[in-house]
Parts: structure tokens; C-alpha cells; sequence
């Protein structure tokens, strides 16, 4: 596995803004879920469900802050807003690209809130299938700013139905291409016999948003494991 900086990757991807704060809101922890779903083996029709979770507190009753996602390669689909505890949310705004709300804490108990929205496929470098040498892979990458505040519990993960598990770049194989620094692995493709999840965590005193790199290599059909030989033959040959 290779662990590389990767912060390239923060512009383009999924972008997280704290907003200017009304009132003395923290956000103290942010857990981020990535279920990638996809029917064609080839990966025409991927997509990612997201749920991203964030819990917050506030210094008094009343106190609130906005809150926007900004997202300009594809805009994302089926985007809404869920809380729990002692959050509320309004003044939704659904722009092309960005997407805004308020979060209330009106007793001033703590709660959390989870933004859902789906990611399609193809959205340009960032998450779509690409074929070399006769086979397909999907790459998927997740650049944004982190939200909770510096050294809070920020976690992240993925998951794609299938076995997934074994580390390569060649069919049916997953291929980390590269994490960010402040992050730690702590499932690194793990099968349960339905699915296979990756999934990490933000080190202690991490101040860094998520930048993570994959690559899927999908399992060639009958046409593709013909192209796939011929490719295969004609390196044989020039050896």
C-alpha cells in the first residue's frame, strides 16, 4: 500500500465550508459513508449513496451557524438533510453546485446532523471508468476540507458490494493509489462474505480533510477477455 500526500486532490472533489457562525456552534465530530453501488461490471452505471454525519454543540440556546457543500465537476443528486438530538435545520438552498443550510440549536443540547446526497458516475477524473490495456477500472477519489474542528474524531469509509479485498491492478483487484498523511487505515478492504469496506480515521491532533485515491479493476466480459489476449499475445510477441 502506498501512503502519499495527496493534496491535489482537495480541489475538484466534494468541498466542505463552515460557514460564518451566527452564534457559538463547534462541531466535534464527523463521520463520513461512501456506499458505492453499480450493476455493469464495467462500471457505466456507478454511483456513490454519501452520508456524511456531523455532531455539534453550542455555547448557549438559540446559537446556530450555516453550513455548505460545494461541488463544480458534476453536480450531486439527491441531496437532503436528516438531525438528531439537539439539532435543527432550515433555510435549505439547492443551488447548481452548492448546497446551504442553517443548524439550530434552539435548547442548546448537542446533536448531529447528516447530509445525504448520491454521486453519479462518470463526474470527470474524479470518479469514473477508464480503460487501459484492454480492461476497466474505476477511480474514485475524495478530496475535501474537514469541517470538525482541528484534533476532533473525524472518520471516513467505503463500501462496494463484491469481494474486493485482494491489493493489485489486475481483474477484480482494488488498488489504493494514495492516502493523505494525517490519515490512518483501519480496514484496509476487508470482505464480510457480501461486501468489501476500506475504511480510516483522521490521526489525533489531524487538522487535514479527507484525501483519498482508488482504483477498481473491474473483471473483463467475454469481449474484454478477447481484447485482453490479443493485447496480451502481441507483448508476448514484441518480447
Amino acid at each position: 500500500m502506498r501512503v502519499i500526500s495527496l493534496a491535489s486532490l482537495m480541489v475538484g472533489a466534494v468541498v466542505f465550508h463552515a460557514g460564518l457562525a451566527l452564534g457559538s456552534v463547534h462541531f466535534v465530530s464527523q463521520d463520513n459513508v461512501w456506499n458505492l453501488a453499480y450493476s455493469d461490471p464495467l462500471f457505466s452505471d456507478a454511483r456513490i449513496v454519501g452520508a456524511n454525519t456531523l455532531g455539534s454543540t453550542a455555547d448557549a440556546p438559540g446559537d446556530v451557524t450555516n453550513v455548505g457543500f460545494g461541488y463544480y465537476v458534476v453536480p450531486l443528486q439527491n441531496q437532503f438533510v436528516t438531525t438528531m438530538g439537539g439539532v435543527t435545520v432550515d433555510g435549505v438552498t439547492n443551488g447548481p453546485t452548492n448546497y446551504f443550510y442553517f443548524v439550530h440549536h434552539p435548547t442548546g443540547a448537542p446533536g448531529s446532523h447528516t447530509y445525504h446526497f448520491t454521486r453519479p458516475s462518470p463526474d470527470g477524473s474524479l470518479f469514473t471508468p477508464v480503460v487501459s490495456g484492454g480492461l476497466t477500472h474505476l477511480q474514485v477519489e475524495s478530496g475535501s476540507g474537514a469541517i470538525v474542528e482541528a484534533g476532533g474524531p473525524f472518520t471516513w469509509t467505503l463500501t462496494i458490494p463484491g469481494d474486493w479485498s485482494r491489493h493489485g491492478t489486475g481483474p477484480g483487484q482494488s488498488e489504493i493509489v494514495g492516502i493523505d498523511g494525517d490519515w490512518i487505515v483501519t480496514q484496509d478492504f476487508v470482505f464480510d462474505g457480501s461486501q468489501t469496506t476500506f475504511a480510516m480515521h483522521r490521526s489525533a491532533g489531524g487538522s487535514s480533510g479527507v484525501a483519498v485515491s482508488f482504483n477498481f479493476y473491474a473483471v473483463p466480459g467475454p469481449g474484454g477477455l478477447a481484447v485482453l489476449g490479443v493485447g496480451l499475445l502481441a507483448a508476448w510477441r514484441r518480447r
